[in-house]
């Protein structure tokens, strides 16, 4: 029972195959009698189940089945193998078909023959198709041989498969060019300008490469036996494999060699009349008065945008002239025909083809007959609207030039190469400074104007410049103005033909004086700031130890009573004296600071500044001071004035480099109204004049005028700013006087500053002989970082009768305030360590001591920001070092300054 469940079961699933596959099955038992056959086969075969079991397997056959493929189905058959192949079987309707036949043996378990299978499927479709392949082929192959179009098929190699007799033809070719490819020598194609097609152009290539037809390609084929040229149209195919791939490309072509000449000369004609009627942008008209017939060139309509009338009259007026011309161009044609004038030109306005108005001359030739009649006008239209728009745009364009030529502060400038014309903007010679009469025509005019040192540089740069490719040119120098040199700065474009000569050059000029004046004073003070941020650092320190040997040196001579040793202690107070007044004018010196006015005794102050003087002189010139022996007094700052005096002795020494003599005096002199010296404006009144002269090489003529000119010098490049005497000139007139300058070559110089005489002076402040401080004060609180400073002045107080408490900064101050420590005066330095400064502490302890009185003291100079914290009249202060009786008057002044701001308070 199992063997037969599984024997149903094998069974029913091979009727499901047979039920489920497109060919027809059918099997047959080992005598070749039909067992079964699924749906297909009968379905292909007309015949039901029912009619063909039992029967024998050669039933499809009919009288046009093939007797040779019978004998091998049957040889197959017979040696028990299988068979596949083409036999033409028959339908039960009796219809032919093909069948592509396959039978196979099979066999059981010990090989014995048990049965055949047969596979049949149905390939009449087929056949028909391929009978209309074959038809269509040999269609394709009649037309290919006849065709009077080239045709040329490539593989995808490029190799030549077929080309047909007319290609032949066409291109002269009497052999056969199959399996050649286009590599070969043979094809010599020319594009349409007639330079060689390089191969990557060849239709065949440009097939393959953009995998789509081309059309329309013109190109000529060179005949190796004549070398006459060929003009074919191409048009290239691709035919694509089921795989997307290029099989085969087929190209066509006809010869248009005739037709090609006859259309080139026609575009020749065309282009020589189309480049005329452009070139001159005329019409040409020819009109018979009596007949009215008009013609005109085909310009007409290209300029008017309509055709033009084959009649014309005299009364009519042309659509496209202007209306509000229309009348005026009636009235002047009729005018001239009037008068019997042969020629007639007039200008007239148009309505474009663009709706926008256009600008025309015409130019009649008019023919009167013997009766002096008009009978023709022959004539021309000429459109003149670009003309008329690069007229009005330039005419713009040089408005707007003008207009921003007159506004900007630069002078404009245009030179013409050629001609070598140089115009330059309006109020040129305002504008740079220049004199009123100076006349300037030409470039060379402009170059002799710059100075001597200058002109060869700049010569040499506009040769280099136009005789390059350059297109900008920068360069700075400066003229002689109408008061002194003038900087100029000239920027400018070079403008070149093709051939890259130069042939205008357009800038601009400005004047930078100013502008370069003020960069200098700049870097001045740059270098000045940096000197004395410098020397501040070195003063304050170099102070605090003067400072400490000043006040020891001070106590100690107080203390001795041999006479050789006091007079030891007062050489090293002098020394410590000199020190700190050698500092104190270095900061002055090199600080930059506002003006600070000050009564000064001249006598004094200048026996100090020769010192200065002397450093700054080489060992072989000597120095001579003529100082009055009445004292002369003057109010300036005095810093400025040791930086004039030390500038003039230095412009003295560089004038004489192998020795001579500096002299430095001071007179007095009265200005009266008629004076001849008050021309350079002096006030009436007393005056001093501070001179410095020297023996050198002294100033030539020329040069003397200029000298208070900013970065006028005779020295070499490198070695002079030219700054020096336009200071001192400043100096001098912001102090209220002048300066004058007397020099002969060969003999020497002499400048003098003049300045107004102070005659009234206010008596120095005398401190008594009593090194006693005042009674009402008690306790002074020290604040000095620096301890030998602290410890000495706290023992300088205590000599006063003083008690001194020492902080060695703000912190500690504030914290013995805070203890209830009580004191009268703060005596503190003002650049300290930590997050305060002096005067920082002093504001602190303002807040809980209203009538606390302040001494501040430092190394460093004051500086513009010290000014805002200072209170005048209540604090003072001490520049270290500082003696004891400036110490003692330093305490004094804030006892008075605290009582009479008391009393201001009562008040």
């Amino acid at each position: 029972m199992p063997g037969l469940k599984g024997s149903v079961m094998r069974d029913g699933i091979l009727k499901d195959v047979l039920r489920s596959i497109s060919q027809g099955v059918l099997i047959a038992d080992v005598d070749r009698k039909i067992t079964d056959a699924n749906d297909a086969f009968t379905a292909i075969t007309g015949y039901s189940l029912r009619e063909i079991i039992g029967g024998r397997c050669d039933f499809l056959q009919g009288p046009e089945t093939s007797e040779e493929t019978i004998a091998a189905i049957k040889a197959a058959l017979a040696e028990r193998k299988e068979f596949s192949g083409e036999i033409l079987n028959y339908k039960k309707c009796g219809t032919p078909f093909w069948n592509d036949l396959s039978i196979s043996p099979t066999f059981d378990e010990a090989g014995e023959l048990t049965g055949y299978i047969g596979i049949t499927r149905d390939l009449t479709a087929y056949k028909d198709l391929e009978g209309t392949l074959q038809d269509y082929a040999k269609t394709n192959e009649w037309i290919f041989d006849r065709a009077g179009a080239g045709m040329v098929i490539h593989a995808p190699d490029g190799k030549i498969l077929a080309m047909n007799p007319a290609a032949k033809a066409i291109l002269h070719i009497s052999d056969d060019p199959t399996g050649e490819d286009t590599t070969s020598e043979r094809w010599y194609f020319v594009r349409e300008d007639g330079s060689r097609m390089p191969e990557a152009e060849f239709p065949f290539v440009v097939v393959m490469r953009m995998k789509t037809a081309v059309r329309d390609m013109i190109l000529g084929s060179r005949v190796a036996e004549t070398g006459a040229t060929v003009w074919l149209r191409c048009d290239g195919y691709p035919e694509f494999d089921p795989q997307g791939k290029v099989d085969r490309v087929l190209i066509t072509f006809s010869d248009i060699s005739k037709i090609r000449s006859l259309q080139l000369k026609a575009e020749r004609d065309r282009e020589r009349f189309a480049l005329a009627s452009v070139a001159s942008n005329t019409i040409v008209f020819d009109w018979q008065i009596k007949s009215g017939d008009f013609w005109a060139s085909d310009t007409y309509s290209v300029m008017f945008g309509i055709a033009p009338p084959s009649k014309r009259t005299l009364d009519i007026i042309p659509d496209y002239v202007l209306e509000e011309d229309r009348q005026k161009y009636q009235n002047e044609l009729l005018a001239a025909i009037g008068e019997h004038q042969g020629f007639l030109v007039r200008n007239f306005r148009y309505r474009r083809p663009t709706g926008d108005v256009g600008y025309a001359r015409s130019e009649y030739l008019l023919h009167y007959n013997k009766s002096g009649d008009l009978h023709r006008i022959v004539g021309s239209k000429s459109d003149l609207t670009e003309d008329y728009q690069r007229t009005m745009q330039l005419r713009r364009s040089e408005e707007r030039f003008q207009r921003l030529a007159k506004l900007s502060n630069d002078v404009v400038w245009e030179v013409d190469l050629e001609t070598e014309e140089l115009w330059l903007a309006p109020e040129w010679r305002e504008r740079l400074g220049l004199s009123s009469d100076l006349k300037i025509s030409s470039l060379n005019d402009w170059l002799d104007i710059i100075v001597p040192e200058d002109q060869p540089r700049i010569r040499k740069q506009w040769f280099e410049a136009l005789h390059s490719t350059a297109r900008r040119r920068y360069a700075e120098y400066r003229v002689r103005g109408s008061s002194g040199y003038v900087i100029i700065e000239d920027h400018s474009a070079i403008m070149r033909d093709d051939d890259q000569n130069a042939v205008k050059v357009v800038g601009y000029l400005r004047d930078v004086t100013a502008l370069r004046s003020q960069e200098e004073r700049d870097r001045q003070s740059e270098r000045l700031e940096a000197l004395g941020k410098l020397t501040g650092g070195v003063a304050h320190d170099f102070n605090n130890m003067l400072m400490v040997i000043l006040g020891n040196a001070e106590m100690l001579g107080e203390d001795l009573q041999d006479p050789e040793l006091h007079s030891m202690v007062e050489l090293i107070l002098t020394a410590a004296s000199n020190g700190a007044e050698l500092t104190s004018r270095l900061l002055s010196f090199s600080r930059k600071q506002p003006m600070l006015p000050q009564p000064i005794v001249l006598r004094d102050h200048l026996d100090k500044t020769r010192k200065l003087i002397r450093h700054g002189l080489t060992e072989n010139i000597e120095l001579e001071v003529e100082l009055p022996k009445n004292p002369v007094s003057v109010e300036v700052d005095p810093s400025q004035l040791d930086n004039a005096l030390i500038n003039l002795a230095i412009n003295a020494r560089d004038a004489m480099p192998t020795g001579g003599k500096v002299s430095l005096s001071v007179t007095r002199k009265v200005v009266s109204r008629n004076d001849t010296v008050n021309s350079i404006g002096l006030e009436p009144g007393r005056y001093v004049v501070i001179s410095v002269s020297d023996t050198g090489q002294g100033i030539a003529d020329d040069d003397l005028s200029h000298v208070l000119e900013p970065f006028f010098t005779t020295k070499p490049v490198g070695e002079g700013s030219g700054l020096g005497l336009s200071m001192v000139y400043g100096f001098a007139k912001q102090s209220g006087g002048d300066l004058s300058i007397e020099s002969e070559v060969g003999k020497g110089t002499k400048v003098s500053i003049i300045l107004p005489e102070l005659l009234a002076k206010s008596s120095p402040t005398v401190v008594g002989q009593d090194d006693r401080a005042p009674a009402d004060l008690t306790t002074v609180l020290v604040v000095e970082d620096e301890e030998p400073v602290r410890e000495s002045v706290i023992r300088r107080l205590e000599k006063f009768g003083l008690h001194a408490i020492g902080a060695e900064n703000a912190d500690h101050a504030l914290e013995l305030a805070s203890e209830g420590i009580d004191f009268d005066v703060l005596l503190t330095d003002v650049v300290m360590p930590g997050t305060m400064d002096g005067f920082d502490l002093a504001e602190a302890l303002r807040m809980s001591l209203k009538e606390l009185k302040i001494i501040f003291t430092s190394g460093y100079p004051p500086g513009p920001v010290w000014a805002q914290k200072f209170r005048v009249g209540t604090d003072c202060f001490l520049q270290k070092p500082y003696t004891k009786d400036q110490l003692l008057k330093a305490l004094m002044e804030v006892q008075a300054g605290n009582a009479n701001a008391a009393k201001r308070r009562e008040n």
